[in-house]
Order: C-alpha cells, then structure tokens, then sequence
C-alpha cells in the first residue's frame, strides 16, 4: 500500500474487478436481445440497433465486461427512448 501514499489524495479510483461485471454485461445483452427480438416485427428499423448489440457482444466474448456493459447500456438508453416516443413497442 505504499505507492498509494505517494499519490494525491482522491486521485485513486477503484475499479470493479473484471469477474464482478460479467454476470450483468450478460443480462445486459440478454434484456436487449430479446427486446430487439420482440420489437422488430412492430417497427422493423429497430434493426439498426443490432450492430451496436454486436459490438457489445464482442467486447463480453474479449471479457471486457465493463465496457460491453456500458455499450448495451447505450442500447437500452435508445430503446428507452423509442419507447417513449414510438407507441406500441414492447416493455424492455
């Protein structure tokens, strides 16, 4: 614990471990999926959607949990949003 000595305060951030942030990176993808899957046959441009659910899918295949998180989460902040303005579309 030294080395934390050296530095100034509050420059030290902790960081989940990588294994805490698997179980809902996966979730993550999983509520897109299946959201993705029930939404396109009610407006079938959801489908542009996909390619940013692929990345997020890569990036959990590399175990980089937090950044595939936070790229399903950006998924989830679309489709939020085409819930709130496209009538019609399933609940996440």
């Amino acid at each position: 614990m030294t080395y934390l000595s050296t530095m100034p305060f509050g420059s030290f951030v902790a960081e989940p471990p990588v294994e805490a942030m698997r179980q809902p990176a996966a979730a993550s993808i999983q509520r897109c999926y299946r959201w993705l899957e029930a939404a396109s046959p009610v407006l079938p441009q959801v489908a542009a959607l996909a390619p940013g659910l692929v990345t997020a899918v890569q990036q959990y295949a590399a175990q980089q949990y937090a950044a595939s998180l936070h790229q399903s989460g950006a998924v989830l902040q679309t489709v939020q949003h085409l819930r709130a303005t496209v009538p019609g579309l399933p609940a996440l």
